[in-house]
């Protein structure tokens, strides 16, 4: 069990605070005591982790295609030590898919080394930054139950489509920071309003599980 801040409002907005049993509220955060992973007791049990690509070129002194934009130096040192913290989790992903974005392939790769990943990320419109956050819960479907998905993305896609399958719709107010992560579990079925949010995590905190 790992506690974290997260905002208040995400359990407010998702009306399901039985999703954290344990929790104090701080102001506008709250502290919460979290298992990193649904554990699989059952045969159908699918672990999701979302990831915010790291930080990036600024669009403004980037002067190529926009799909090649890449990770700054800084991004690529903060994103790493962010994915090494996220490692201490004990998570073992057995599939990566990506936005074919650079920035997102590239925290991917940086993924892939961190976790000992062998084989190759998938790339998919499913993750691109104007896709239909549920398009990724049709991709989904096609991976077998017992799987833990990563998936490295954009905003406001990622945080669309993780209020889509938590409350069955966006949530306000909820949005992943460059290299932050949260975690979904869904049991039995993918489908809208079906997910379970384990937790979600800013690359600060993750970078704070890094830590010995």
């Amino acid at each position: 069990m790992i506690v974290c801040s997260i905002p208040a409002n995400l359990i407010h907005s998702i009306h399901s605070t039985a999703l954290f049993p344990h929790f104090s509220l701080y102001g506008t955060f709250c502290m919460v005591l979290f298992t990193p992973y649904r554990r699989m007791k059952s045969q159908k049990v699918m672990n999701l982790i979302l990831i915010r690509h790291g930080i990036a070129v600024p669009v403004e002194d980037w002067q190529g295609p926009e799909v090649q934009r890449p990770l700054t130096s800084e991004g690529f040192l903060k994103t790493r030590k962010a994915l090494v913290g996220l490692s201490r989790l004990g998570l073992q992903p057995t599939h990566m898919f990506s936005s074919s974005f650079e920035r997102a392939i590239q925290t991917a790769e940086l993924a892939r080394q961190v976790f000992y990943f062998t084989d190759p990320v998938h790339c998919t419109d499913a993750l691109l930054p104007d896709a239909h956050p549920l398009s990724l819960l049709a991709l989904l479907k096609d991976v077998p139950f017992r799987s833990c998905v990563f998936c490295f993305g954009h905003e406001p896609q990622l945080s669309a489509f993780a209020g889509c399958v938590i409350a069955g719709h966006p949530i306000p107010g909820f949005a992943f920071k460059k290299a932050g992560a949260c975690a979904l579990a869904f049991e039995d079925e993918l489908e809208p309003g079906r997910g379970l949010l384990l937790w979600c995590l800013t690359p600060s905190q993750l970078r704070q599980l890094k830590k010995p």
